[in-house]
């Protein structure tokens, strides 16, 4: 997911988690569409030529950038709980690329239920927990 497709993929979306699900479910497309790629770059970068292998970790770091300020969205606005959002950009690229680079574990499920187990193992884990109504002053609990 470049630059503009991660924009693009999230255009009209309102709420953070919705920005998270457009964003996930590119990310796997294009880990789909360029499968072998990612596989070479997950796995060889260091042999790539030094001006190469920055154009790469600009690129790869823009994204994880972009999650980052997703993350960072949510829970300015309370819809996630208090997160690193960094930390979270990378689990969910690293969650992504399961798909083009772990087919032979995950490719019977189709890539429409990856994109949904993932996005929703996500989100859940995202979400800011329901507070529970406190008791009066000397109520029992049910």
């Amino acid at each position: 997911a470049g630059d503009e497709q991660v924009a693009d993929a999230t255009a009209g979306c309102d709420t953070a988690s919705d920005k998270l699900r457009a964003t996930i479910a590119a990310i796997i497309e294009k880990g789909d569409h360029y499968r072998h790629r990612i596989a070479v770059l997950n796995r060889e970068t260091k042999s790539l030529s030094p001006a190469a292998r920055a154009r790469v970790l600009a690129h790869y770091r823009t994204l994880l950038r972009q999650i980052a300020d997703l993350v960072s969205e949510g829970v300015a606005s309370g819809e996630f709980r208090e997160v690193e959002p960094e930390i979270i950009a990378n689990l969910i690229d690293g969650a992504c690329d399961i798909w083009p680079l772990r087919q032979f574990a995950v490719g019977e499920f189709g890539r429409d239920r990856f994109n949904a187990e993932v996005a929703e193992f996500v989100i859940a884990g995202l979400r800011r927990p329901a507070t529970r109504p406190k008791r009066a002053a000397g109520a029992k609990p049910r």
